[in-house]
């Protein structure tokens, strides 16, 4: 989706009409202190979770749980929107 096409309404950022419709909500899982944490892009959604695992279930609750109710159109997304996780690991360069 083009990100000029988007505009704010109560501090939620909704797709003009004409707007391409976004298939997939991005996700990032990144290590924190003592947990890791997955965080969305396109949506207001931050969880965590003791594994990656633990973290992936915890997203997808955290997703369906926040779109539950909403219009997806008026959000700019397809009626069935994937996520797509992407994690972040630190590599160990000896």
């Amino acid at each position: 989706m083009d990100c000029k096409k988007l505009v704010k309404k109560n501090g939620k950022a909704f797709a003009k009409k004409g707007g391409k419709m976004n298939k997939t909500i991005k996700a990032y899982i990144y290590r924190g202190e003592k947990y890791y944490i997955g965080e969305c892009a396109e949506i207001s959604v931050v969880t965590q979770g003791k594994t990656v695992d633990e973290t992936i279930v915890n997203l997808k609750e955290a997703v369906n749980l926040h779109l539950e109710g909403e219009n997806l159109e008026e959000l700019g997304l397809s009626p069935q929107p994937n996520l797509l996780i992407i994690m972040e690991e630190e590599v160990s360069v000896a």
